[in-house]
């Protein structure tokens, strides 16, 4: 139980971080257009940072659901055995 609360807070912490990247993507974009070559690296290494945000996220919220799962379906069971 553990475990899936603590995954949860980090998948809670993904949404928070993805606004993060956008808006330093916004502001990298709008502040600093005049050099066109350290525009794109800049801008690159932000869209990776998103995609891997984005990636990592999918992948702990696949754990989250799969232990809050598992951990509702033992709690069920027992509640069945002991009152039915």
């Amino acid at each position: 139980m553990i475990i899936g609360i603590i995954l949860a807070m980090i998948s809670g912490v993904t949404f928070p971080l993805f606004m993060y990247f956008w808006g330093k993507e916004v502001d990298h974009v709008v502040n600093d257009y005049n050099v066109l070559s350290d525009t794109l690296d800049t801008s690159r290494n932000y869209f990776l940072a998103f995609i891997g945000l984005g990636i990592s996220s999918f992948f702990i919220n696949g754990l989250v659901f799969a232990i809050w799962k598992l951990l509702s379906e033992t709690i069920a069971k027992k509640i069945r055995i002991k009152y039915l």
